[in-house]
Parts: structure tokens; C-alpha cells; sequence
């Protein structure tokens, strides 16, 4: 795979974990939060499924998040477990996306664009 390729998927990653990082800020809102389950379920299912795509590209990331599985989004009844297993796995998810980030967008370009 080429440099420009990689690149690019790597900031795919990072605006992912970026993404992940606003999830996080609306789960932990407290009770109101938990009405949006199907939501952030939803978001959780699309975000694991890109995040699966990209890190296919490094074994070592992936392995870190195999175990994450998607949820049900149709839930109405006993979902607060898994509302709060959602927010258990999203910094799982995030990390392994700014690993990825780190590891695969070229230093001279993170330099560029004020990463250090």
C-alpha cells in the first residue's frame, strides 16, 4: 500500500476517534442520555464497522478491539446494560483508532498540521 493511501486512512482513524470522543461527552450527560440508546447504539454499530475496515490494515491494532460486537439498536426494554457497556467500549475503540493515527500518518505531515 502506498504512503498517500495509508495516510489517508489514517486520518479516517483519527476522525473516528474524534467522533467517538463527542459520543463519549453525550453519553456521560447523565440519565436524559439513556433515552438515546437506540442512537448511540446505532453510532456505536456504523463507528465499530468503519474502525473494523481500517484497522484490518495493522493485526496487532485489530486484535485489540475483536472482542467489541455491535449492539441492538431496536432495544425497548433492558437496554441500560448495554448503554453502559457502549460507554465501557468506546474508549477501547477510540484508542485503538488514535494507535492506528499514531503508528500510520507520517510524522512530517502530523508536523504540518500541529501534531507532535
Amino acid at each position: 500500500m502506498e504512503d498517500n493511501q495509508l495516510a489517508k486512512i489514517a486520518k479516517e482513524a483519527y476522525v473516528l476517534a474524534q467522533q467517538i470522543a463527542g459520543m463519549e461527552e453525550a453519553m456521560n450527560r447523565g440519565k436524559e442520555a439513556v433515552s438515546g440508546y437506540s442512537s448511540y447504539a446505532k453510532n456505536f454499530n456504523s463507528i465499530l464497522e468503519k474502525s473494523r475496515r481500517i484497522l484490518k490494515l495493522d493485526k496487532t491494532i485489530l486484535g485489540t478491539v475483536k472482542h467489541l460486537t455491535p449492539y441492538d439498536d431496536n432495544k425497548r426494554m433492558g437496554y441500560l446494560k448495554d448503554f453502559e457497556e457502549i460507554k465501557g467500549n468506546l474508549p477501547i475503540l477510540k484508542a485503538a483508532l488514535q494507535s492506528f493515527f499514531d503508528f500510520h500518518f507520517p510524522k512530517k505531515q502530523k508536523e504540518k498540521i500541529g501534531f507532535k
